[in-house]
């Protein structure tokens, strides 16, 4: 009795005020029922697959509404999901009012049996922890749940859409047309058609082709149907080695010239991820995709292609080591903005940033100082930049005197630089040093001992590397680390910009410390002075900035030398020294434009050898 007496009293008062809100007469105010502002529940059909789009009318309840509310997300959610908590797909920024209403639409695709169940929600931290935490802390103070900010009409699917039936991916599988020919004869050309296209060009042998096909006849023997019988031998070629593994057969110790049909493949895995498609293949066959004028051309055809998304996802996750951009949870309650959908509009603005580099053959300088900024409309707001519209990303120019422009001031790299609670000067300083300067630290030895002595204790950043230095293993790294890492100590773990460093104990920790006279919180001034590895010395994140710009050679080279590792799928070795200056030299002049290191790499030696 005493729990849902408890229960009671915690939510009828917020369950009132929503009966009670003139909008709910109409629609749906988005309120926190303790497990944050979701909408309806949206069950899609599993009968048949394929692609829906969800349309919403939602609008903005009032002109009072900050603007970090003024968003939805949408996604699916897991079987044993937390309540509330969902798989972020993406977002929408909703501008209309209750007069005017804004109806919004996106697509979604069921990849699982997990993904028909799809929750429109105002965008929040996806924490089920985070939302309980924001009603108390409301509860606390009014006696009532968070106010809600956005209002739904109504919210409708459609599908799934099949264009054209057959689909498109069946059609290039088993040809419509051509299905009038005998059966085994047809179903022949379907085997040899499909294992072609998964060895990327390469045609099987006549025995292999005849093993499967005697799968095929067993199949036919046992009752099932063609379409059916069919399935076990294409499922053997997407099995086997051919398909699984890149196929450079070498034949002797010596390294040998790859064939056209090997570049093509080589080239397309490189710039798409994927297979090359048969523009390439055609290409190949004719023995010119070797010639340096064509493999120039096809270079720059497939970059503007959406699949090099691929490529620079992939290499740009590789050479900037973003894995760490995932290591950490952040505190909701010190970053409430740094959400979901906050991140990976930050992660994909390295990628997009990059991109339009290389697309636009700008200097590969400007990845570290530049006027303009490649943002959406979500993390235009969150750095406060106004004027932004849209969730697609553009290149913005921005005042001189503003933090943004280039990767030190973008929010994925501070992300990455620290541990979700507070920034590192060590992680940033060391990511400075291994990505934009080429001059990767040593690993820190196995023995550091842990300063538990200061366990208890706020120190700020400064304070905690003189500590540091005070171990005898650690003192020597520490002081080329550190001070790069104090020049982006304006930036707080989540990429905000700030004047002061606010520090608290956590809950268990404080009744210690006020038992000791010890306070529970210090602010900090931020210092962000520093030193360069070569003595250059700057008095704060904008002089350090100009400092990084200055050493455009070394980043140049590091990008060739992790372009050229990633591009020949290993290791960069002291004997690829020669194929980076080269690269170098060929980008040196065209003013070190992204685009001429790629073509230097794909019209390289090493990059048509085995």
């Amino acid at each position: 009795m005493k729990f849902e007496t408890g229960n009671y009293e915690r939510f009828h008062p917020t369950y009132q005020a929503y009966l009670n809100h003139p909008a709910a007469a109409t629609g749906m105010p988005l309120f926190n029922f303790f497990r944050g502002c979701s909408g309806p529940q949206i069950d899609l059909p599993k009968k048949q697959s394929g692609k829906f789009i969800i349309r919403a009318r939602i609008a903005v309840l009032n002109t009072e509404i900050p603007e970090h509310r003024r968003y939805v997300e949408f996604g699916s959610l897991s079987t044993g999901a937390k309540t509330g908590e969902i798989n972020v797909n993406g977002f929408r920024h909703i501008t209309g009012t209750m007069e005017d209403p804004q109806i919004i639409e996106f697509e979604h695709t069921p990849l699982d049996q997990d993904d028909y169940t799809i929750m429109i929600r105002e965008r929040h931290i996806n924490q089920a922890e985070a939302a309980k935490r924001f009603y108390i802390q409301s509860f606390a103070k009014t006696k009532l749940g968070p106010p809600p900010a956005l209002w739904i009409d109504w919210v409708e699917y459609e599908g799934p859409i099949v264009e054209n039936w057959p689909p498109e991916s069946v059609g290039k599988i088993f040809p419509p047309k051509e299905e009038q020919q005998p059966n085994w004869k047809y179903y022949r050309s379907v085997v040899e058609n499909f294992a072609t296209k998964a060895f990327r060009g390469r045609k099987p042998t006549k025995p292999f082709i005849d093993q499967l096909m005697a799968l095929y006849s067993r199949q036919l023997k046992s009752g099932s149907k063609p379409r059916e019988a069919i399935k076990e031998p294409l499922s053997i070629i997407l099995a086997s080695p051919g398909f699984l593994y890149l196929n450079e057969p070498v034949f002797d110790q010596k390294r040998r010239e790859l064939t056209d049909r090997e570049l093509a493949v080589r080239l397309s895995y490189f710039l798409w991820s994927a297979p090359p498609d048969e523009e390439l293949l055609s290409i190949a066959s004719t023995g010119n995709l070797k010639d340096n004028a064509t493999l120039k051309k096809q270079t720059v055809r497939m970059l503007k292609d959406l699949k090099a998304d691929e490529f620079l996802s992939g290499f740009s996750h590789q050479w900037l080591h973003m894995e760490r951009l995932d290591f950490f949870q952040f505190n909701y309650l010190k970053y409430p903005l740094f959400d979901d959908s906050v991140k990976e509009s930050a992660r994909r603005e390295v990628f997009e940033t990059i991109k339009d580099a290389i697309l636009h053959a700008r200097p590969v300088g400007e990845l570290l100082n530049s006027d303009y900024v490649v943002v959406n409309n979500l993390l235009a707001e969150y750095y406060g930049i106004d004027g932004v519209e849209g969730n697609h990303f553009r290149r913005i120019k921005v005042p001189e005197n503003t933090p943004r422009g280039g990767l030190l001031g973008m929010a994925a790299v501070m992300a990455m630089g620290s541990d979700g609670e507070r920034s590192s000067p060590v992680e940033r300083g060391a990511w400075i040093l291994r990505c934009l300067l080429n001059d990767p630290p040593p690993p820190a030895p196995a023995n550091v001992p842990q300063l538990s002595r200061l366990d208890g204790e706020l120190f700020s950043a400064r304070e905690l590397q003189k500590a540091h230095q005070e171990e005898p293993q650690c003192a020597q790294c520490h002081r080329k680390i550190d001070p790069l890492g104090f020049g982006l100590e304006n930036f707080d773990a989540a990429g905000l910009w700030r004047e002061v460093e606010v520090l608290q104990l956590p809950k268990s920790q404080l009744k210690q410390a006020k038992r000791k006279g010890r306070p529970g919180s210090k602010k900090f001034p931020v210092d962000s002075s520093g030193v360069m590895p070569d003595g250059t010395t700057f008095a704060n994140f904008f002089e350090m900035r100009e400092r990084m710009a200055e050493k455009e050679e070394a980043f140049a080279r590091g990008f060739a030398e992790n372009l050229i590792e990633y591009a020949l799928g290993r290791p960069f070795g002291f004997s690829d020294y020669n194929l980076a200056d080269r690269v170098l030299n060929r980008a040196r002049a065209k003013d070190y434009a992204m685009n001429e290191f790629i073509l230097g790499v794909v019209q390289s030696k090493p990059f048509k050898m085995k």
